[in-house]
């Protein structure tokens, strides 16, 4: 880890404000000012010899995604939901590294990843570095799992590999993924509104807004813990994390995504869909049609579980996994 100001949102490299152009200037100097007072409590803790950072070409420059990788046997790539990081997974690995080769991302904008401020971060921007991961690895054989966001950029990422690289992901399994097109919860709507966003991110304190969130998607709070709140709050001491975020949730549902719906019936390999059965961020009903649209898939509900089954049910989530990917 190198030793960042606030301003240079890529570790040990400055942003320019002038790459911004969804915010536009004003806004971005906005934050930078605004979210000063927070950038003083971003302090990184070690990582184990298993993490790495990964550098992949991103639409503006280079770009370093953060990489959890331990285990050995066949592969297993996991992506996390909006607003995650590879942290979403910690209940699984214990279990499955014991068998398998776990692969996890911070997605860009996300987590320890870098944070640029460009204005790619839709799921299609998201499955092209994915693609590229895969491809930098040779990786053969891969189950390609995607929990909600990341569920949908699972999703476009076999889409872009079927012609070039069909072999890299042989299996999908998809936790109350996004999908389709469909009404966004409240807080993702608000990120959306360009002044209620700004005024968000910067003056509401970063555990009360992890917090909101997190109480909405779990079925139960009393799963929720302070470690989970303070680390999916961490990045929001940052300036690019801020601006990841909003961005992020104004091209969560791309504009050309019926374009990619339809093309769900041609892919061929096989899928688990697993969904919580109390989810209120993405509907049950997604489940069933994803099911219908995808003609290898079979669908497992999970009882008392809201939106993020891997932590709310990880057990069930572990026995699910390993039974298909066996």
């Amino acid at each position: 880890m190198s030793d960042d100001s606030c301003v240079h949102i890529e570790r040990g490299r400055p942003n320019s404000l002038m790459c911004v152009s969804r915010w536009g200037k004003a806004s971005a100097v906005a934050l930078v000012v605004m979210g000063l007072s927070g950038c003083a409590l971003f302090i990184p803790e070690p990582e184990a010899e298993t993490s790495y950072f990964t550098k992949l070409r991103g639409p503006s420059g280079p770009v370093r995604l953060f990489v959890r990788d331990e285990g050995r046997g066949k592969p297993i790539v996991f992506l996390h939901g909006f607003g995650g990081s590879g942290f979403s997974w910690r209940f699984l690995y214990p279990d499955l590294s014991r068998s398998y080769r776990l692969i996890s991302l911070d997605l860009k904008g996300f987590g320890r990843s870098d944070k640029p401020l460009d204005d790619r971060y839709s799921i299609l921007d998201h499955a092209d570095l994915v693609a590229q991961f895969l491809e930098k690895k040779r990786l053969k054989n891969v189950t390609l799992v995607g929990h909600s966001f990341g569920g949908g950029v699972a999703l476009a990422t076999i889409l872009k590999m079927r012609a070039r690289a069909p072999r890299r992901v042989n299996k999908l399994v998809l936790l109350d993924s996004v999908a389709y097109k469909q009404k966004l919860p409240l807080f993702i709507e608000l990120l959306q509104a360009p002044v209620i966003a700004l005024v968000g991110v910067t003056m509401i304190p970063p555990e009360i807004q992890t917090t909101a969130a997190l109480k909405y998607a779990f079925y139960d709070d009393y799963r929720i813990t302070k470690e989970s709140i303070l680390e999916y709050a961490r990045p929001l001491y940052t300036i690019g994390g801020k601006y990841a975020a909003v961005t992020t949730a104004r091209q969560i549902i791309p504009k050309n995504l019926e374009a990619y719906t339809r093309l769900y019936p041609t892919i061929k390999v096989p899928a688990l869909i697993i969904w919580c059965k109390h989810d209120r961020v993405v509907p049950l009903i997604n489940a069933l049609r994803l099911e219908a649209e995808l003609p290898r898939s079979r669908l497992k509900i999970i009882n008392d579980c809201g939106h993020i089954p891997q932590e709310e049910s990880p057990r069930e989530t572990v026995r699910l996994i390993r039974k298909f990917v066996k």
